[in-house]
This record gives C-alpha cells, sequence and structure tokens, in this order.
C-alpha cells in the first residue's frame, strides 16, 4: 500500500489569459475521476466526489446532486416540518406544515409586507406509482382525492367514499355495497345487475340482467264491441320490472249509452305487449253484479278487453277493475 499526502494543490492561470477556467482532476490508474474541482475567476464552480457507484456534485448555483441514497443522522437548521390539523403559530420563514385534515402542504412566506402560509401542493398529483398501497392505520382515517371528495375508513375493516362532507357509498367487511345517500343510476342503456353468478333453472336461461325498471300512471280508453258508452270515467297504475309489465286500472261507466250488454274494450296500455299470443288478466265488475271476468291485452297492442266466463258481454253502468301481467320484447 502507498499512501500520497499533499499539502497544497493550485491550479493558476496564466497571467495573460485570466479568464480561462481551470481545472482539479484525481484519477485512479484507469483514468475514472474521483474528484474535480472545476473553476472559474470568480472561485469554484462545481464539486465532484465520485464514489463506487455514487456521485456528488455541488454545481455553481449550490445544487447538491447526489445520485444514489442519502441517509441523513441528523438535521440541522432553521427550516423544520410540522404535522398537525392546525397551522404552527409564529414560524420562521420558510418552515413547512402539513396539514392532517385536509392532506395539504403549505409553506410559510414572508415577502417583507406580510407572513402567510402558502399552499404549496394545490390540487396537482401529489403521487403517481403503479403498485404503490396506501393503507388507513386506524378508523376514520382519511384520503382526500380532489376537490369535495374523499376516500375513508369509518370503522373497522370498512371503506367509505364521500363528497362533499357526506358518505356516498360504503363496502362493509362481509362485502355488502351500502348506498348512505342518493341512487344506483346506470347510465347506458342495456347496463344492470346482472344476475349470473345465481343458479338457474332446469329451462334455457335468455338473460340474467335486470336491465330495467319503472312506475308511472295511465289512462285507460273505454270503448264497446258495438254501440257507444256515452259517459265514463279511468284511471291506472303501471309498474315495469324488465320485461314484465303490471297494470292496476279502473273504469266506471257512469252512462253506458247504446253499449249496454257489449264486450267492454280498452287501449292505452304504457307498453306494447309481445308479439306472441294474448296474455291474460282478471277483471270484475264491482257496483251491480260483481261479476268476474278475463281481461287480456292482445299480442303486439296496447289494448284489450273484457270477457265473462260465458263470453258474454259486460257492460252496465258500474265500476270495472283488473290486473294485467304480460311481457313486452
Amino acid at each position: 500500500m502507498s499512501t500520497l499526502r499533499v499539502s497544497n494543490i493550485e491550479a493558476k492561470a496564466d497571467a495573460s489569459s485570466p479568464s480561462v477556467n481551470e481545472k482539479v482532476k484525481i484519477t485512479n490508474s484507469n483514468g475514472d475521476v474521483m474528484l474535480q474541482l472545476d473553476g472559474a475567476t470568480s472561485g469554484i464552480t462545481t464539486v465532484g466526489i465520485t464514489t463506487t457507484g455514487n456521485t456528488l456534485t455541488v454545481d455553481s448555483y449550490n445544487n447538491v446532486i447526489f445520485s444514489g441514497i442519502v441517509t441523513a443522522t441528523s438535521f440541522g437548521g432553521s427550516v423544520s416540518a410540522v404535522m398537525s390539523n392546525t397551522a404552527p403559530s409564529n414560524p420562521p420563514d420558510g418552515n413547512l406544515w402539513w396539514d392532517t385534515d385536509s392532506g395539504e402542504l403549505y409553506v410559510y412566506y414572508d415577502d417583507g409586507a406580510s407572513a402567510q402560509w402558502i399552499q404549496a401542493n394545490g390540487a396537482e398529483t401529489i403521487w403517481d406509482r403503479t403498485g404503490t398501497v396506501i393503507e388507513p392505520t386506524n378508523s376514520g382515517d382519511t384520503l382526500r382525492i380532489g376537490a369535495g371528495t374523499s376516500i375513508y375508513s369509518p370503522a373497522s375493516n370498512v371503506l367509505a367514499l364521500g363528497t362533499s362532507g357526506s358518505e356516498g357509498l360504503r363496502i362493509t367487511s362481509g362485502g355488502d355495497v351500502q348506498i348512505a345517500n342518493g341512487n344506483l343510476v346506470f347510465s347506458t342503456a342495456g347496463t344492470g345487475i346482472d344476475f349470473s353468478a345465481t343458479a338457474d333453472g332446469s329451462g334455457t336461461v335468455s338473460s340474467e340482467l335486470l336491465d330495467d325498471y319503472e312506475e308511472g300512471t295511465w289512462t285507460p280508453i273505454a270503448s264497446a264491441s258495438s254501440g257507444t258508452i256515452t259517459s265514463y270515467t279511468s284511471s291506472g297504475r303501471y309498474t315495469k320490472i324488465g320485461r314484465i309489465v303490471t297494470l292496476h286500472f279502473a273504469i266506471t261507466i257512469s252512462n253506458q249509452g247504446t253499449a249496454n250488454g257489449q264486450y267492454l274494450l280498452w287501449s292505452g296500455a304504457p307498453f306494447t305487449a309481445s308479439n306472441t299470443i294474448n296474455q291474460m288478466g282478471v277483471g270484475r265488475e264491482m257496483n251491480v253484479n260483481g261479476y268476474l271476468s278475463s281481461c287480456l291485452i292482445q299480442g303486439n297492442a296496447t289494448n284489450g278487453g273484457f270477457y265473462r266466463w260465458d263470453n258474454s258481454g259486460v257492460i252496465v253502468n258500474g265500476n270495472f277493475q283488473a290486473v294485467v301481467v304480460y311481457n313486452v320484447d
């Protein structure tokens, strides 16, 4: 082993060329630079130290650039970082504060005329890394992901999503999804709730997707198979679940006119029946004779009629009520 001791190394520009920059380099036997000093007439511009696999550089702007891992055993200086849900009082200029409630980073800035906390990270993305795991350690921990939106854990093994400070959706430890406020809205037609994971019957399955629900009112239009009904009133409600429509309606005839004893016909159903066979329901005259009738809707149509068991007409001055359940395409 040999040792080199140097008490002074001087690189000096020629007096005739005072603006020439000077360099001092120390290299190993392979010519690799181990230490480099770049100088100018005003002073040292760059200091470079090369270690095994790592490089430290101090440039002319006093920026320290280190490629590798920096390990600090202590930190000194007037700048500190505080984590709390309230702003520190009387901080020195340049201090950092992480608001644990909002998840925002602030820098205390004094421009000579005023001093205040300035938000550092704003609404920009502060992390974006594939495979990153953010794990709340306590119930109530919150991750805010944008203005007014948050992901948090209201209880052990429970995940909740919220907007504007209110919980909207919760996934429980048992895997249930609970909607605290609002509705489950499907924005694309033909989408819905898929039951394909459930057991199937012995028939041929055509669909296991529940893609529609609707309820409302409709007004039946009454007529007779022969003659004319002079006066009537009517009302109805309907419910549609998937391809099944259920009608509840009433027709009250106050003046049968020339339609006495004829078939009572109706039209104006809110959905067209499937193009198959007539689909049956049940009806009854409620005020006069109480006769039961079949009440059907015709295939590929929105109309039907009341028919007694003996195929006779039903029209009288009375109240007729019916329930009809039918399929649509």
